[in-house]
């Protein structure tokens, strides 16, 4: 059997230390790319999917604040922020209606109730839900 030159077995070694290089490289990359940073209006495809990014869960909705016609990656407490003002604002009415029953307390209680959804409005766009965080 005979030995191959050194020269040859120097640049096999080389070759062979090049290419795990690259391949090393190339799987950081790619999974650099495939884990980007999720935020609030970040498009997303799949509705209702959740990922988690920096410790923190979304789920792929339409942002009301962010993108209302546009599946959007969105916190999961913006999720819920949106929901608890969706059910306050429908039940509103209700409520209204109620209030006027039980007199002046019913009555200052429902403005409380309104100021409250105004508020819990104003939060999610400025906070919870807005682009970005």
């Amino acid at each position: 059997m005979a030995r191959q030159p050194k020269e040859r077995q120097v640049s096999f070694k080389l070759r062979k230390g090049i290419a795990l290089c690259l391949l090393i490289f190339s799987v950081n990359l790619i999974s650099a790319t495939a884990s980007a940073a999720v935020s609030n209006g970040t498009i997303c495809s799949r509705i209702n999917a959740v990922t988690k990014s920096n410790g923190i869960t979304y789920r792929c909705v339409k942002n009301p604040f962010v993108s209302p016609k546009r599946n959007t990656w969105t916190q999961i407490r913006c999720v819920n922020s949106i929901k608890l003002w969706r059910d306050a604002k429908s039940q509103y009415e209700s409520w209204r209606e109620l209030a006027a029953i039980a007199g002046p307390e019913g009555l200052k209680a429902i403005e409380e109730l309104q100021i409250n959804i105004v508020e819990l409005e104003v939060f999610m766009k400025d906070t919870v839900c807005k682009k970005g965080a």
